[in-house]
């Protein structure tokens, strides 16, 4: 393979989504790769952190709550909160849709950290997600849409490697981060 298609090959995740014209869903994937970027770092030190373990809690799906689901549903929303384009996150770890942003155009549907009761045996967990158009309402009944009506979704695994895929309409983007992207723990 040539240096100059492997170069050709490389991109920022924004730039390809700006690249197929995505400008305003491209800031709300930006949001939540940073909150991933993070919780991919809580992941990998979970044991040295002590963040391993239950919560005396139950989240939505009456699961018990684990320390990182909380931690990974901290760093989404606060993620989240920072980007104007999000009106709404939607949490399995949370019992009321959160409103953000009232001029954002877009709702967020997520599992923070699915598979967290696995973090324990060292297997891969990870975070998915769905991006829909607000409908205008924070209320339950207004969030919840038919799937055909997202804008996008995707997963992010964290494992040996972190892994972000993306689908959104035809196209279907997968991403790696490196060292180099990772974000600085201060």
């Amino acid at each position: 393979m040539s240096e100059n298609a492997v170069r050709e090959n490389l991109t920022t995740l924004r730039r390809d989504l700006q690249r197929k014209g995505a400008d305003e869903l491209a800031e709300v994937v930006d949001a939540i790769a940073l909150a991933c970027k993070a919780i991919a770092k809580k992941v990998q030190r979970a044991r040295i952190d002590d963040v391993v373990g239950e919560l005396a809690a139950t989240n939505v799906q009456g699961e018990v709550q684990q320390k990182l689901d909380v931690i990974s549903d901290e760093l989404l929303a606060h993620c989240l909160g920072a980007c104007p384009q999000v009106a709404v996150y939607v949490s399995e770890e949370q019992e009321e849709p959160k409103a953000l942003s009232p001029s954002g155009s877009y709702s967020v549907l997520a599992d923070p950290l699915d598979g967290s009761s696995n973090i324990d045996v060292a297997v891969s967990v990870g975070t998915i997600f769905a991006i829909q158009r607000h409908p205008g309402s924070a209320a339950p009944s207004g969030v919840l849409q038919p799937g055909r009506e997202q804008v996008a979704a995707g997963y992010v695994v964290y494992g040996s490697s972190v892994l972000l895929v993306l689908a959104r309409e035809a196209a279907l983007t997968c991403m790696s981060w490196t060292p180099r992207s990772e974000i600085s723990s201060s």
